[in-house]
C-alpha cells in the first residue's frame, strides 16, 4: 500500500506536542531534584521563585506547574546553579549535557509557539532536537513519542 504524503504539515503543531510531552516529562524530575535540596518545602520554593510569573495560578500551584512548561523551564532556569547545573550538565555515556543557554533556547521555542510565530522546516527540527536532549537527559520515557514528531518531520522533508 502506497500512502501518499501530506501537501503540508503543521511545524508548530508538532512542536506544541513535543513541548506538552516535554512538560510530562519535566514535572516528575522537577519534582524529585527540588524535593532533594529543598525537602518538603519545595513548593514554597517555587512560588517564591515564580511570583511574578503570568500563568501562575495560586490556588493549586502543584497542577498549574505539572502542565505549564513554561513555568518548568522557567523554574529550571532560574535555578539553574543551585538544583539543576550539576545533573543536567555532567556528561556520562548514557546523558547528553545540557546546559543553561539550552533551557533558554527552549524558552524561547515555548514562546515563539505560545505567541503563533511560524517555523520553517528547519527551525522545526532543530526545536524537536532541543526538547530530546533535554528529555533524554533527565531519561524521561516521553523522549520515544517526541523521537516519533521528529521521524515523521524527517519522512515528510524526505
Amino acid at each position: 500500500m502506497i500512502t501518499k504524503k501530506p501537501e503540508s504539515i503543521d511545524y508548530n503543531c508538532k512542536i506544541y506536542k513535543a513541548l506538552k510531552l516535554l512538560a510530562e516529562g519535566l514535572y516528575p524530575y522537577i519534582e524529585t531534584k527540588m524535593r532533594e535540596y529543598y525537602s518538603d518545602n519545595w513548593l514554597d520554593k517555587v512560588k517564591y521563585i515564580l511570583k511574578n510569573q503570568q500563568g501562575l495560578k495560586k490556588s493549586n500551584l502543584d497542577e498549574t506547574l505539572r502542565q505549564d512548561v513554561f513555568l518548568q523551564l522557567k523554574l529550571i532556569y532560574k535555578l539553574w546553579d543551585n538544583v539543576f547545573e550539576n545533573h543536567l550538565n555532567q556528561a556520562t555515556e548514557e546523558k547528553l549535557r545540557f546546559s543553561k543557554s539550552k533551557v533558554k533556547k527552549l524558552l524561547n521555542i515555548r514562546n515563539n509557539i505560545a505567541h503563533f510565530l511560524p517555523f520553517s522546516k528547519n527551525k522545526a527540527d532543530t526545536a524537536l532536537d532541543s526538547i530530546i536532549q533535554l528529555l533524554k537527559a533527565i531519561g524521561a520515557a516521553e523522549v520515544e513519542n517526541v523521537e516519533n514528531e521528529k521521524q515523521e518531520l524527517l519522512q515528510f522533508l524526505s
